[in-house]
Order: structure tokens, then sequence, then C-alpha cells
């Protein structure tokens, strides 16, 4: 039997919330908002663009790395928007692929299922850290609440010690335990390729430079703002690192056996935030006149650190016919490491890599950031007439995904 066609799948257009530690929260730190309200806010800002209905939706893939407040994505953000109720909404949860899941799954809707337009979306959260009371803490508790009168209860007050609050459980929070794992990770690849403390600082001030140039030009594209009930508002990404050089030079040990190669500060943080994209087939930008941000290719994952290999086989490109990248920082170890490996010896420069700013700056939503990437990277390349971009994911234990985006005007020339 013969399979009909693949349907060619473009990115239309998306729209993001500002990355931050605090975006759930107002200015009182009371959290507001919830990961379906951030999706919310900014797939009714993208919605809001164009005269698509809701209900020409045939498709909702939502994705967040963690589980806690984020299950039903899909399902809470199709019902708030009043789409067709006869859709299967997807979720996809609780790893470090989330986001490239949901992509894959989306295109693969509208290339092989023959979907028309699908609303794709990630969203992060960071939760509250998690204490577990230690048998010392529940111990003074226990004396505490028997203690009567002020004489007493000022007796067992000052026999509160920190240590007793130390006893954290970084298993609950995943977020902790994701930054402990790339912290290692990092570790092995500045020792493997010998990158110094000193190049990482400089790269880390490179990506924060990037950022604050790219907001006061505004071509960070499409950032909905947060606004909350007591009047304050979020519109721009936070600075993470405020650090001096030296500080961003101090090394941590990351185990008993690490050579203290790499800094806090030289692996992404984790944020909140979120992103959604509109992809749609050839047929639906032709019936609506759209014109589309790029033309996305079949996302391509590996379990050897081959993504871009074989994303760029499959396309019969090679690295020096890519015009501009996003290369999703872990760490500015990894970064740097690529000057040294043989497919890119003719990347004899980071100017066309993360040019408005990587992970090391915006921080790192998984989900919202692997979303954000393409979304910025299509811009990047009509805005600079470039023709390919390609976007790289990197995860642990060697694992990596790539998307190659073709851009509109690349089609037309």
């Amino acid at each position: 039997m013969t399979l009909p066609p693949q349907q060619t799948v473009y990115l239309v257009d998306g729209a993001r919330t500002p990355f931050s530690r605090q975006l759930r929260r107002n200015s009182l730190g009371e959290t507001v908002y919830s990961p379906q309200d951030l999706l919310h806010i900014t797939s009714r800002a993208l919605l809001s663009r164009y005269s698509i209905r809701p209900t020409d939706i045939d498709d909702v893939v939502m994705a967040s790395s963690h589980e806690t407040d984020c299950t039903h994505l899909a399902e809470v953000a199709a019902q708030r928007l009043h789409c067709q109720t006869s859709l299967s909404p997807q979720t996809f949860l609780a790893n470090e692929h989330a986001g490239l899941q949901a992509l894959s799954y989306a295109y693969q809707a509208i290339a092989t299922q023959g979907k028309s337009l699908v609303l794709l979306g990630g969203v992060e959260a960071i939760n509250a850290p998690i204490i577990s009371a230690s048998d010392e803490l529940s111990e003074w508790l226990e004396a505490w609440k028997n203690a009567s009168g002020i004489a007493e209860k000022t007796k067992v007050f000052n026999k509160l010690h920190t240590r007793y609050f130390h006893q954290r459980d970084k298993s609950l929070n995943s977020a902790d335990t994701l930054f402990t794992q790339q912290q290692s990770q990092a570790e092995a690849i500045a020792s493997e390729f010998m990158v110094s403390l000193e190049a990482q600082a400089e790269y880390v001030n490179l990506s924060q430079r990037r950022l604050k140039y790219a907001q006061r030009n505004n071509t960070l594209c499409n950032i909905a703002a947060v606004y909350y009930p007591d009047g304050s508002s979020c519109s721009t990404d936070e600075n993470l690192i405020t650090l001096d050089p030296e500080s961003l030079k101090q090394a941590v040990q990351t185990t008993p056996y690490a050579t203290g190669l790499i800094t806090h500060s030289s692996v992404a943080q984790a944020t909140e935030g979120a992103c959604c994209l509109l992809l749609a087939s050839q047929e639906f930008v032709d019936k609506y006149k759209l014109t589309p941000l790029a033309k996305l290719s079949a996302p391509v994952s590996s379990t050897t650190n081959q993504a871009v290999e074989s994303s760029l086989n499959d396309s019969d490109l090679t690295v020096a016919e890519i015009d501009y990248w996003e290369w999703e920082e872990a760490s500015a170890a990894e970064v740097l490491a690529l000057k040294q490996k043989p497919l890119f010896q003719s990347l004899n420069s980071f100017d066309h890599v993360n040019l408005d700013g990587g992970s090391l700056a915006l921080g790192r939503p998984c989900a919202a950031g692997q979303l954000r990437t393409l979304l910025q990277l299509s811009h990047t390349l009509n805005r600079n007439e470039g023709k390919y971009g390609l976007c790289h994911f990197g995860f642990l234990k060697n694992k990596s995904s790539a998307v190659l985006l073709e851009s509109v005007m690349g089609l037309n020339s």
C-alpha cells in the first residue's frame, strides 16, 4: 500500500510570557497564577493577532517537565479557549524531553494525520522548596507545643538549631535534582574538553550582554505581559546573573570527586514561564492567507548526542549552510566544547549562535524554553534574511534533539 505524502508543517507564529523565577507571584510574593493560567495568557495573546477562531484548532498539545500542578494541561487549555469538544488534547509531563515530545507529536499530527492547525504549548512552574521535618525538629516542635508560659517557651526557643531545617529530600523537588545532574554533566564536559573557569565566565557574560542588548532593541519577540491583581506587571525577562566577574569564576564541587571546573552561574538556572506556538498545514496557510514564520522539518532525536548530524544528513546540508543557531545552553562548558568537535570546526565564532542571549541569561524553563528557541530562531532568520536555522536541545546522558527551520523568505528566494 502506498502511503500518502507528508504534509508540509509551518510555524505560523508564537507568543510567550517573560521568564522569571517569580513569574506566578505578585509583588507581595503571593501565588496568583497557575501553570494553566500562564498557558492561557500566551494562547489568548497568540490567537488575538489573527482571525483564527478557537474552533479552527483541531489539536491541542501541551507539555511541562514537572508533574505537580500540571496534569491535564491540554484539556484545560482547550476548555478555556472553547475549542471543539470533539478534540482529544494531549499532555506530556514529568521529563526533560517533554517539550520536544509535544513538538514531535504536534508535527506528526499535521504531517501524517491530516490535522490542519495545532496549538502547541509548554509551561514551567517552580514549586516552593520542600523542607521535611527531621527527628530533631519534630522533637523541638513537640516541646514547643507542650511548653507553658513565656519563660518556658523562651527556654525551648533558645534550643532551636539551624541544623534542624537542613533535612531536605531533594528527590521531592525535581528542579533541584535536574540542576544537580546538569552540574555533574557540565563538570565532565569541562574536564574532557579542558574548558577553563575563565572561558565559562566570559561566555556567561556574553549571553547576558546579548540578552540586555536584545531587550534594549526589542528583538525578543512576542512577549505577552503578565498583569497582577495588585496592579503590578511583568513584561521583560529576569536578568538572572548580576554577579561580579570574580564571583562568576568561583568553582563549585558537584561531587566529592569533582575537579571544580564549573561555577553555579555556568549552568542554566530554572525559571517559570510559558510559550505557545501555532503549527499549520499548507492548506490552512493558503486558506487563511497567512504568512508563516518558517517551515519546520521533523524533529530528530539521538541517544548518542548526534542529533545535529542526523538532522543535517536528513536535509542534505552542512554546518556551513546553517545561517543561525539556537543552542539551548544547559551549561557554558557544553557550548564552548563545540569548537573542539570536528563537525563544528567551520564554526569559527559564536557570532551566529544565540544572538539574543541563551538559557544562561534567560533561564531554562525546560518545556517553555524548548518552544521559545523555535520562535526566537524563526524571527532571527527573518530579520537577518537567513535561510536555514537549527535548534539544538541537549539532555542528560548524552541525549539530544534538533529541529531544522527554513525561513519563508528563504523559500521564496
